[in-house]
């Protein structure tokens, strides 16, 4: 119990001078209530079993998103960056924005160009420093007329 509590403790302390880390979470002993006190997740998932997914989408000048997952006692089970070209090859034509979101988590942008073509959702590859960069980005392609991928591509485009 005091080491929890003493946990609890250097999360804050840390979270409340900026010099939190998302590494600094330890599998099997950093639990929810503690994640929590840090910073609300962008996004969380119950799955079937009980256990937790939280979202961090781009945490704290992290140029990543990260997934959380907790058991269903509400500990850390382990942390995983997810926007990557492995992530994105998971993603299938004709999954839902919630499906998407469950891989690769909130899009850093969102595009719609052209109302006909449907929405688009840009996660870049890499941090981009400059204006005018060019820089890898996952692009996925939503139908227009139904919540469905019609498209997923990694491609170089201007910031």
């Amino acid at each position: 119990m005091l080491g929890k509590v003493l946990c609890v403790l250097a999360f804050g302390m840390l979270a409340g001078c900026g010099g939190f880390s998302m590494e600094q979470l330890v599998p099997g002993k950093t639990d929810l209530a503690s994640v929590r006190q840090i910073q609300e997740p962008t996004a969380e998932w119950i799955n079937t079993d009980g256990s937790r997914t939280l979202e961090y989408a781009w945490f704290r000048g992290y140029a990543q998103t990260w997934m959380l997952d907790f058991d269903s006692r509400g500990v850390l089970l382990g942390s995983r960056t997810v926007v990557n070209e492995k992530s994105a090859a998971q993603v299938r034509v004709a999954m839902t924005r919630e499906e998407v979101r469950r891989i690769l988590g909130k899009p850093k942008r969102t595009e719609d160009p052209v109302a006909e073509l449907g929405e688009a959702w840009v996660y870049p590859l890499t941090q981009v420093h400059m204006a005018d960069e060019v820089a890898p980005v996952i692009y996925i392609e939503f139908h227009p007329q139904v919540d469905a991928v019609r498209n997923v591509s990694v491609r170089n485009i201007l910031n």
